[in-house]
């Protein structure tokens, strides 16, 4: 049943809305007609119920597609969703026209059939014929503005209904713009047309009823009078004489006419009236004596009778006064809402909360209620704006005390940026003192980079000096062995060249004294190595193998040098005696070649050592010096960071907090971790100090 609820709903209470004006209006027309109710209660319900079922049919076929809407809701079924928003929307002024004319049709086809078909039963006047058709100006008007009015009014709730589920939607009926001041008019046009029509309905029916009731008022006058006259034996100057077979006939019908007191013949009774309602005369037979009866005829009218000219009149002022009352009255019905929606249209257009001046109220009533409201609107939407004009100079301490979802919600915002903010000053506080903490140590690491950087330099430089000593005892120790192998081969010419060889000894001995000056430095220098490569951690664990390398052959070229100081110290004490031991000196000679050929290969494997030393120095110099400048780049983006932070502190001061919260002294950091200070240089000299002390105890 849910498909057909809404339409069946609203024909049942329409149809009950509506009951009440079918009776009376059923018997305001038979009351127009001036004749019994039972006479005409047929044609009466036929075209009642004709009218009936036309405008029901009607209207259920205009709210057909307005059955079943929440189904097309929850099916999203957009397109006839928006077929029951556009029937909600010309259902009201469709029926309004149907009803109206149905009513009109029926009214006129029921007179119709009585002035045609029941002419004798119940005759209509000239009169009936007026008022019904000021009566079916009435019904036409007052039809339209009935049927709108109640038609609206039993669909509001399903256009609220629909409205707001094609709103959700984002969906909107292609109707064309109407204006309210338009319908206005003309639902007051339709009151005061009604209203009017049916006034000038009740004067012609009245002035119909009085007319006859004059006229026979009259005719009886002159009939008294000219009974009279023929009782005095004189001749009637009106009227006619008859019997009683020349009566005009007295219709039976079911007219009901208000008659004035007639006079009654002690002998043949009451005076006989008859009418003619559609020829608007009458006739009166006045009983005389002899059986004989005084017959006047007449017509229904006065000639004073000026309601046709008054008529017109009063439609003319009704048709001047009514627009003119129905556009003034709608003006200062509509002026009011001009106002707010002009005020509305530059609230959401131009959005000057500011520059919105409070409406005049000017009634006591639901406009000026409405107005009243609306200031208090612009009022709470001034304060809003007023306080987010606030909040963007950074005033967070401002109060909102308007009551409200929005107030609320401004209120929650205010409450989440004022802990915003004072989270970030807290939040800056601690990235200063770990940026400046950054900071420090970043100076004192490119301090300690530089240092090592130069140490490596100079290493580096020492190595290559070792190398290049090294490189001239390989050749040197290469001298020796030619010399030796000389000194075998021209062992006869030994004492000729002993004294040349006591002086080679003597700088073969000073030569031992510079390689063992260069084991002494090559061994300080591994022992420096091992120590670096200590404190370089894993990424100088290469070097300390190298460092380790180098002390063993350090400690080898030592032993080396003392050997062969002994050789040449036995070289010098040999030579006394060479020209005597030639033969010792030739085996002194081969051991000399020997001990050279071992120098030769020994000085050969130190300076190839020395060599991978030195290329080992230039990486780990290299390494030191990227270090060192990644160390340098930290120290910049820590500095950037300080910057950075005091920018963002600088913000946050700008605004102002509730409890005094603006004035609150930053908390102050350690004096090593302010920002913008400098590295101390006693602090700094104190931890190099134990880093030496710790890499002396290593």
């Amino acid at each position: 049943m849910r498909d057909w609820t809404t339409s069946w709903r609203t024909l049942a209470w329409f149809q009950l809305i509506e009951a009440p004006f079918v009776v009376l209006l059923a018997l305001g027309w038979a009351t127009l007609l001036s004749v019994e109710l039972a006479a005409v209660w047929v044609p009466a319900v036929v075209v009642s119920v004709i009218r009936w079922f036309t405008t029901t049919t009607y209207l259920k076929l205009e709210l057909a597609p307005i059955d079943g809407w929440r189904d097309a809701a929850s099916s999203h079924d957009d397109a006839r969703l928006l077929a029951a928003g556009e029937a909600l929307q010309r259902a009201p002024t469709r029926f309004m026209r149907v009803f109206s004319l149905a009513w009109v049709a029926s009214f006129l086809v029921a007179t119709i059939y009585v002035w045609v078909g029941m002419a004798e039963t119940a005759p209509i006047g000239r009169g009936e014929l007026v008022a019904v058709g000021l009566m079916l100006v009435a019904i036409l008007s007052g039809g339209w503005s009935f049927a709108f009015s109640v038609t609206t009014k039993l669909l509001n709730r399903e256009r609220v209904a629909v409205s707001r589920v094609l709103t959700e939607r984002g969906l909107r009926v292609s109707a064309p713009r109407t204006s309210l001041s338009a319908r206005l008019i003309f639902l007051m046009l339709c009151y005061v047309t009604a209203a009017g029509s049916l006034i000038a309905v009740v004067g012609v029916s009245t002035n119909a009823a009085f007319n006859r009731y004059h006229g026979v008022a009259e005719l009886v006058r002159l009939g008294s009078v000219e009974a009279d006259r023929i009782a005095a034996g004189r001749a009637p100057e009106r009227g006619r004489i008859v019997d009683a077979a020349g009566l005009p006939p007295v219709p039976v019908n079911a007219a009901l006419d208000q008659l004035p007191e007639l006079p009654v013949h002690p002998i043949h009774g009451p005076t006989r009236v008859s009418l003619d309602r559609r020829s608007a005369r009458a006739s009166v037979a006045i009983p005389l004596a002899a059986g004989r009866w005084l017959v006047l005829e007449g017509p229904l009218t006065r000639d004073d009778d000026h309601y046709v000219l008054m008529l017109l009149v009063f439609g003319l002022v009704l048709a001047i006064w009514g627009p003119i009352t129905a556009v003034l009255t709608t003006d200062s019905l509509i002026d009011p809402l001009r106002q707010i929606e002009a005020s509305m249209h530059r609230l959401v257009e131009v959005g000057d909360v500011s520059e919105l001046e409070p409406l005049p109220i000017m009634q006591a009533d639901e406009l000026g209620a409405l107005t009243h409201s609306f200031n208090r609107v612009v009022d709470n939407l001034r304060g809003l704006s007023s306080a987010a004009l606030a909040v963007a100079r950074g005033d967070l301490s401002i109060v909102i005390e308007q009551p409200g979802e929005l107030p609320d919600a401004f209120r929650g915002m205010l409450e989440q940026l004022h802990q915003m903010v004072v989270e970030i000053r807290d939040t800056a506080v601690e990235v200063a003192a770990a940026s400046a903490e950054i900071h420090a140590a970043a100076q004192v690491q490119e301090a300690a980079a530089g240092e090592t950087s130069s140490n490596v330099s100079e290493m580096s430089a020492t190595v290559s000096s070792l190398a290049e000593s090294a490189e001239r005892i390989t050749i040197k120790a290469n001298d020796v062995l030619d010399n030796a192998e000389r000194t075998l081969a021209t062992t006869d010419a030994m004492v000729i060249k002993i004294n040349d060889l006591s002086t080679r000894a003597g700088g073969v001995g000073e030569l031992l004294e510079v390689i063992r000056d260069v084991a002494d430095r090559s061994d300080l220098l591994a022992l420096n190595g091992s120590l670096e490569a200590t404190r370089a951690g894993e990424a100088g664990r290469g070097f300390a193998l190298v460092a380790a390398e180098m002390r063993r052959l350090a400690e080898r070229v030592t032993g080396t040098v003392a050997d062969v100081r002994g050789q040449v110290a036995g070289i010098k004490g040999s030579s006394a005696s060479t020209v005597m031991a030639t033969e010792g000196n030739r085996k002194l000679a081969n051991d000399t070649a020997n001990a050279a050929r071992e120098i030769f290969e020994v000085t050969r494997r130190q300076s190839e050592a020395t060599g991978q030393v030195s290329e080992t120095m230039q990486t780990m110099a290299q390494f030191v010096i990227t270090a060192s400048a990644a160390t340098s780049q930290t120290r910049a983006a820590a500095e950037g960071l300080r910057q950075r932070v005091e920018d963002l502190d600088r913000l946050t001061r700008q605004f102002e907090l509730r409890d005094g919260a603006a004035g609150e002294a930053r908390p102050k950091l350690p004096a090593r971790y302010r920002l913008g200070d400098q590295p101390d240089p006693d602090r700094d000299q104190h931890d190099r100090d134990q880093r030496e002390v710790s890499r002396r105890r290593q």
